[in-house]
């Protein structure tokens, strides 16, 4: 709900827009990565995505250091100290960010270049499907009944694209 994601009463209508253009977004860059990969390996394309986002995130990180941005003293701009985070932390973090950045990419990639487009997009926003097996294996939290009725309705939907 809202109070968790920092907004306002049960549902925030900002996260909501958020995530519809997430997305759209996400929609488009598979559409334009299967249409137009050409003769690229799913590596190289993600060796493109991830070159160019880096560079991007290195120009914001400059350019809020310079005084005209506030001078590196807005807190987003910082990197964490160790006194913020453990090894344990730190670790799990780096295993995290392998996973979602990227080997999960290199694998959406490879399906999209290998299925039709509308099923390996299908395939890849069941994602939240493994959260709360997820969630229960890493710190005990029950499973709803709730979770495993959408769960089981999710699993139907993608099956018909496949009749």
């Amino acid at each position: 709900g809202g109070a968790k994601g920092g907004g306002k009463g049960l549902f925030d209508w900002v996260g909501v827009l958020l995530a519809c253009s997430h997305l759209a977004f996400d929609a488009a860059g598979a559409f334009l990565t299967k249409t137009s990969h050409g003769d690229l390996s799913s590596m190289q394309i993600n060796f493109v995505r991830f070159g160019s986002a880096s560079v991007m995130l290195l120009l914001v990180k400059l350019l809020a250091d310079l005084p005209l941005f506030g001078g590196g003293a807005r807190q987003w701009s910082k990197l964490p100290r160790s006194t913020v985070m453990g090894a344990k932390e730190w670790r799990t973090t780096l295993l995290a960010t392998l996973l979602v950045t990227n080997i999960a990419p290199w694998l959406f990639v490879m399906s999209i270049i290998r299925l039709p487009l509308s099923l390996a997009t299908t395939l890849n926003s069941l994602g939240p499907l493994f959260e709360p097996p997820l969630s229960r294996i890493v710190k005990g939290t029950p499973i709803k009944a709730g979770a495993v009725a959408g769960g089981l309705l999710a699993c139907a939907g993608v099956s018909a694209l496949t009749l």
